[in-house]
């Protein structure tokens, strides 16, 4: 394990100020020596890089960062009917705690991050809850290392474990602190070791939809839109081109499969590097004395790869193979070098052999149709590496010796390995007008090389690292766009895959969708709510059919009109309809053919409306077409009892029954049905506003018992129904009705505990596989595709997930929500 030693920068402010130095605390025992300084007051001014951070935006830093302090307990198991509670040293559902560690150069950048920030105290605000942005530490990659060490796991196994078991249960706990609600987790942020951040960790995903995250992938679309592609080779898109290898490399990790869910990259999201062994020494920066013309040694294991190895072993001035070379063998190499190749492996192409080639003064040639560099807003990339497609492989040779001069190659060695460059009065001008003229020219941040910044042994990168950060959290927390600009995920489409089977699984921009449209007075006459209605009557059938059983009584309290329960009983006293026909979302009244065994329950606390109830019941055949019984009662959550109704709900006395819903509805079934009501006693419970005290049936609608398979809230012609006067009962979830139909997620991370639905809202079970189909008929036409796949997280139950994960997992697969059946014309 690498300790932390003190490092001390010699700075120097500006503009005739005194000197003086500042602790910085290191990743690694080793001293820096920096040629350029670092002042609280401003920079020394230097000819050389540049960075768009001036004096000013050093200072910003400081004070600003805090570091949550996550907890090592599991809450205790909340009561039965009693919600779980946020509490500031347990997280619910916790079962792996661990110290995060030093855990190797290649897998420590959780560690790393973390370290940093808490060693370098100038950064931390005096006060947590004063702090603007909250580095939030995990180290999962060190969990799954431990659970495939320790239980012998595979992959998959592994990653589903420490997801359920580790990081997605400290999430919610963070959803739940107060820095975190303060902007709805805007202001929060983390990084990953493993290669591919969110993707790796699909259950996730959705707790970190508003966090800043950290990864080694960017954007797959960044080399082709970003313009620093060598000229004449980036004028198709990868996708477009025969000759590259993006099918091979690219479409596995960045587009969706049964392995990984597609690219997640958002705006507010950073590239990291990783610390290379190295460090840069007097050789470095020795222009000359550079024999070979381009090096690359490592295995074939990717399509890139094979196809340089293929062309160039033999080729004059070029030394590729897949020798194995001891570190001082491969420095020689490196430092003989004018070009190094830097290719995708089994790890994506931001890996470490890019900073090995920085660290040695070699000019890095990166080929890929899939990488976004570190730092891409800040450093002057296209002056330090030569960027090329695949498809431009066969070319390389061409280009190296002919279209890259003795002149070019200077340019780029300036920026890898001097402290100086010939083209700084033009990268500083270039800079003070992209920012407007708010960067100050005198304290410009000058003296910078490549080799320089991803020296993590000195302070560079950190400082640009927390720059980068602050803006990019600054502009996702204001809700703006300005500042510096990043490369954007979300201004390009998806490619069509020619010949290829389209992929029938999409995610949801749950987040990036307008407020949940306000339902039409009357609530359930709107076509969206006669949509939900239409999948609950397919689905009613379809459990009926394939389990040969009354899947439940269907129950009507206290609609606030009779139109409400006419148009449930309509629906479902009719024939059911297919899959297709839900899915077209058709607002043709549905006819009734054929009963189905339906068995339908009224309960009324008004004398006068249950008459009326009846009257209309009677007129519109409900007890031909579908067996229903109607009653006087009020639920309550105790049995027994009666009261006198009150004058706001009849005219008269007479007495009102309170039953329990159990009570209800087996009086209802043992009166019209001989054979026994297995669970769920209630396929659908509809609870209008008038139905009584939903918190008062806890432990009626209890999972564990299975009472009630889903809760339907009415609107009615209030049409707003609060979600925080909802039952709140473990594992039972929460949607909203959209315009579109769509059921929309209001539960964490979707939503906070005081969201409201503009309309209906449904409730049902996590674990109970039936509301994922539900979900997936209503979410735009592509029932037919089947379930998600088990490795995104996208499984209701947790066998799906393979060994070593423990069931019942609060919020574990809250996250499959995100991902939606797409019909093959859609996708």
């Amino acid at each position: 394990r690498v300790g932390v030693a003190q490092v001390e920068i010699r700075l120097k402010e500006s503009k005739n100020q005194s000197h003086s130095t500042m602790p910085f605390r290191g990743a690694r025992p080793m001293r820096a020596h920096s040629s350029s300084v670092l002042a609280a007051g401003g920079l020394a001014v230097a000819s050389a890089f540049h960075v768009p951070l001036d004096g000013a935006g050093v200072r910003d830093l400081q004070g600003r960062f805090a570091v949550l302090e996550v907890p090592m307990l599991a809450c205790p198991l909340p009561k039965e009917g009693q919600a779980e509670e946020w509490q500031p040293h347990c997280a619910h559902g916790l079962t792996k705690a661990i110290e995060c560690e030093y855990n190797g150069f290649q897998y420590s950048m959780e560690w790393y991050f973390a370290t940093m920030l808490r060693d370098n105290t100038q950064y931390l605000s005096s006060r947590m809850e004063d702090a603007d942005f909250v580095y939030f530490p995990q180290c999962v990659s060190q969990v799954y290392f431990s659970l495939r060490a320790q239980f012998e796991m595979d992959h998959w196994s592994a990653i589903a474990a420490a997801e359920v078991e580790y990081l997605v249960p400290l999430l919610r706990w963070a959803h739940g602190h107060p820095l975190h609600r303060r902007y709805s987790g805007r202001n929060f942020w983390t990084v990953f070791s493993m290669d591919l951040g969110r993707q790796d960790f699909p259950r996730s995903a959705a707790w970190l939809e508003h966090w800043s995250v950290g990864s080694l992938t960017g954007s797959e679309h960044w080399m082709h839109a970003s313009g620093f592609l060598h000229p004449g080779t980036g004028s198709t898109r990868p996708e477009e081109d025969e000759d590259g290898c993006w099918r091979e490399d690219t479409v596995p990790v960045a587009m969706a499969n049964e392995m990984f869910p597609a690219r997640n990259l958002r705006i507010q999201d950073t590239v990291i590097s990783i610390p290379s062994r190295f460090a840069p020494e007097e050789r470095t920066a020795r222009f000359d004395g550079r024999p070979v013309l381009c090096f690359f040694a490592g295995s074939p294991n990717s399509c890139a790869r094979r196809r340089v190895l293929e062309l160039y072993s033999n080729e004059p001035g070029f030394d590729v193979s897949t020798s194995f070379l001891g570190d001082d063998a491969y420095r020689e190499r490196l430092w003989e070098s004018r070009f190094c190749l830097v290719l995708r492996g089994s790890s994506h192409t931001n890996n470490v052999r890019l900073y090995d080639v920085i660290a040695h003064g070699c000019i890095p040639v990166i080929i890929s149709d899939d990488f976004q560099p570190v730092l891409d807003a800040w450093l002057p990339w296209k002056d330090i590496a030569v960027f090329l497609p695949t498809s431009s492989i066969p070319r390389l040779g061409h280009i190296l010796r002919n279209d890259i001069d003795e002149a070019r190659r200077w340019e780029y060695f300036q920026n890898v390995a001097l402290p100086s460059s010939e083209s700084a009065p033009r990268r500083v001008d270039e800079l003070i007008q992209a920012s407007g003229g708010s960067l100050d020219r005198s304290t410009l941040w000058s003296g910078l090389s490549a080799a320089r910044v991803f020296h993590w042994h000195g302070t560079v990168f950190w400082i640009l690292f927390f720059a980068d950060v602050l803006q990019k959290l600054t502009k996702r927390m204001l809700g703006g766009s300005g500042g510096v600009v990043s490369f954007s995920t979300e201004q390009h489409s998806e490619p069509n895959l020619s010949g290829r089977e389209a992929f029938l699984w999409r995610r949801e921009p749950w987040w990036h969708l307008p407020p949940v449209s306000a339902q039409l007075p009357g609530g359930i006459d709107s076509s969206s709510a006669r949509t939900l209605l239409s999948s609950l009557h397919w689905l009613h059938s379809t459990i009926r059919k394939r389990e040969s059983r009354l899947p439940g009584v269907i129950v009507d309290c206290g609609a606030d009109a009779i139109s409400e329960s006419a148009k449930l009983f309509e629906t479902f006293g009719g024939s059911a309809p297919s899959a297709g026909q839900v899915a077209r979302t058709s607002e043709d009244k549905q006819v009734c053919t054929r009963p189905l065994g339906v068995v339908a329950l009224s309960i009324e606390p008004s004398a006068t409306r249950l008459e009326e109830l009846r009257l209309a019941g009677r007129a519109a055949n409900w007890d031909t077409a579908f067996a229903w019984r109607a009653e006087l009662a009020q639920l309550s959550g105790a049995a027994g009892g009666s009261s006198s109704i009150s004058s706001n709900t009849t005219t008269s006395s007479v007495p009102l029954a309170r039953r329990t819903l159990k009570e209800a509805v087996r009086l209802a079934a043992g009166a019209i049905s001989e054979r026994p009501l297995a669970r769920p006693i209630a396929f659908l419970l509809r609870a209008g506003h008038r139905c009584g005290l939903l918190s008062a049936l806890h432990g009626q609608l209890g999972s564990g018992d299975m009472l009630v398979k889903f809760v339907l809230l009415s609107a009615g012609g209030q049409g707003r129904r609060t979600l925080d006067r909802a039952p709140v009962v473990k594992g039972l979830l929460c949607f909203c009705m959209t315009s579109s139909g769509r059921l929309h997620p209001v539960f964490g991370p979707f939503a906070d505990s005081r969201s409201s639905c503009e309309g209906d809202a449904l409730c049902g079970w996590e674990e109970d596989p039936d509301l994922d189909t539900l979900v997936q008929l209503l979410s735009g036409g592509g029932f037919s595709a089947g379930p998600p796949p088990a490795r995104w997280g996208a499984a209701a139950g947790a066998e799906a997930d393979g060994p070593g994960v423990l069931p019942g997992r609060p919020g574990a697969r809250h996250g499959r929500f995100l991902y939606a059946a797409a019909s093959s014309a859609a996708s």
